[in-house]
């Protein structure tokens, strides 16, 4: 009986440790119109594991984001991922992401993207679905930041779309 409760103990402890180690997929998108530059500079935020495992399953090749040899290879399959699965209209036409690299914060990575010629802005329309085919309780927030103020929205796969209206 000591033996079967030890067993149970063990068995609860492993699944609290397992559950805790990634209890939330989540990724987090900031736009942020430049009215001086005429630009939307937009960061993309992952987990690196998470986007690592989408990247080795959508190329079929070993990625490892952490390598710094490896940037060159890894700026390709950033860009063409994030460039799929997050799709952007201002005043309803479909805008051109400019990939302008990545940087790793202990087990985060950021992807910026940059939007130009953004004269006069009114609204923007957003789809995005980054992990979201990999992960189903995948959620994204969406942060826009434009005219001086922020507004914030929550995406919940299989929910990919959200508009903003400006001003916020």
């Amino acid at each position: 009986m000591k033996r079967l409760t030890r067993i149970f103990a063990l068995v609860a402890i492993a699944s609290i440790f397992i559950s805790a180690s990634h209890p939330v997929y989540v990724t987090v998108t900031e736009i942020e119109h430049n009215a001086t530059a005429h630009t939307l500079e937009i960061s993309c935020k992952f987990y690196v594991d998470d986007l690592e495992t989408t990247l080795k399953q959508v190329s079929g090749t070993k990625v490892d984001l952490m390598a710094p040899k490896t940037d060159a290879t890894n700026d390709k399959l950033i860009n063409s991922y994030v460039s799929k699965h997050l799709l952007i209209k201002v005043n309803d036409q479909n805008a051109v992401l400019k990939y302008i690299g990545f940087e790793l914060d202990k087990e985060a990575l950021y992807a910026f993207f940059e939007v130009s010629q953004i004269n006069n802005l009114k609204k923007i329309s957003i789809h995005q679905d980054l992990l979201f085919a990999q992960y189903d309780e995948q959620m994204a927030i969406i942060h826009l930041k434009a005219a001086g103020k922020t507004k914030s929205t929550k995406l919940q796969n299989p929910d990919a779309d959200a508009s903003f209206t400006i001003p916020l």
